[in-house]
């Protein structure tokens, strides 16, 4: 036998492996699943990470609060954190309300649904990364802020007077990383929280 051969033998077997092993459940997972929060979270990631507006509100809260308004500083980014986190349980449990019907209507004639226990955890998962979404999104959109204000303040170095630059400066001192770990990881706590079963 030659190696065409072997290789045509070889391909005939990997045709139906990959239609049972991935297209198949694939295209189960995408009758189940519905297609809603998916798109929701899409759009609240690409208006988060991209949109100007929100960006410039990333800047004026990286700066440093001045003494005098501190309070109303917390209260607003108190309130952004909570937005952040009901906008993800939003879209956690949209996606667990709708798919569980589905589930419910596909699975009826089981005696036990939950005996298939892979459905549910790729359930709860994608609740999880559902939940998440905002929070990457505002981690890119901090991102792409920084980027800005970097070019910008490369722009004005060019112009003005370095020393005077410098003292224009009202950036917060951690690092872009250290942010976007704090956020991360609050992102993940409250997604981790608002996809936990009831």
């Amino acid at each position: 036998m030659t190696t065409y051969d072997d290789l045509a033998s070889k391909s005939r077997e990997f045709g139906p492996l990959l239609q049972r092993r991935f297209w198949r459940p694939l295209r189960s997972a995408m009758q189940i699943f519905h297609v809603l929060p998916l798109a929701a979270a899409a759009v609240v990631f690409v208006l988060l990470a991209t949109d100007a507006q929100f960006r410039e509100i990333y800047i004026s809260y990286l700066e440093t609060p001045p003494a005098d308004h501190l309070k109303s500083w917390l209260a607003g980014l108190a309130a952004a954190v909570i937005a952040m986190a009901l906008v993800g349980a939003v879209l956690s449990e949209a996606h667990i309300a709708l798919s569980t019907m589905r589930i419910n209507v596909i699975y009826s004639s089981y005696s036990n649904p939950e005996g298939n226990s892979l459905l549910r955890r790729t359930q709860r998962a994608a609740a999880f990364f559902l939940a998440f979404v905002p929070w990457l999104g505002v981690t890119v959109g901090l991102f792409g802020a920084r980027n800005f204000v970097a070019e910008r303040y490369c722009k004005l170095l060019g112009e003005m007077d370095p020393a005077l630059l410098h003292q224009k400066q009202h950036l917060m001192v951690p690092g872009g990383w250290q942010i976007a770990a704090a956020i991360l990881f609050l992102g993940a706590a409250v997604a981790a929280f608002s996809c936990v079963e009831q």
